[in-house]
């Protein structure tokens, strides 16, 4: 009989074992699956920027949408704020675009262009768009269009596709 009370006991205390390791394993799996989705969402996080480019040794000189980060950027909102004026990029474009060609004195061959956004519209990673550019044109133009954007604001409200929401803002200085 202590033979079989020993043994039921043993069998008892290695069940206990077993069912503590099962949830010392079921707690580790648990964590690591969390782990890894905070890695992936890290993974996929946009960064995007504002580049103002006033070259004449390029095709274009102007404004451009930058996204350096690792993932996609959806674009919520872009705000342009220039001389105490506000446009949103969404809707008024060509409003911000009239106010700078009244500001600069162009040849026949030379316009500026502008890429249409939409709300929501997608930003892939490690691309760069022209917003507002100049196309075939001369050093004066160029100096004549960086003149007139001196001192342009840019918000932009952006979310990754996990629905993280992102703000970022760059003016246009002249460096001291």
């Amino acid at each position: 009989m202590e033979i079989t009370i020993v043994t039921s006991i043993l069998a008892v205390l290695i069940g206990f074992c077993a069912m503590a390791v099962s949830f010392l394993v079921l707690g580790v799996s648990i964590w690591q699956g969390y782990e890894t989705r905070k890695n992936y969402r890290l993974s996929v996080v946009p960064n995007l920027g504002v580049n103002f480019i006033f070259s004449s040794d390029i095709e274009f000189c102007g404004i451009s949408l930058i996204n350096d980060g690792l993932g996609p950027a959806i674009i919520e909102e872009i705000q342009i704020k220039l001389k105490d004026k506000s446009f949103d990029y969404f809707t008024q474009p060509w409003t911000f675009v009239k106010l700078i060609e009244t500001g600069i004195k162009l040849e026949k061959k030379t316009s500026i262009h502008f890429i249409e956004l939409t709300l929501g519209s997608y930003l892939p990673a490690r691309e760069s768009h022209p917003m507002i550019y100049l196309k075939d044109f001369s050093r004066e133009e160029t100096n004549a269009f960086l003149k007139v954007l001196l001192g342009v604001s840019i918000t932009i409200r952006y979310k990754s596709i996990y629905g993280k929401s992102f703000k970022t803002n760059s003016i246009l200085k002249i460096p001291k």
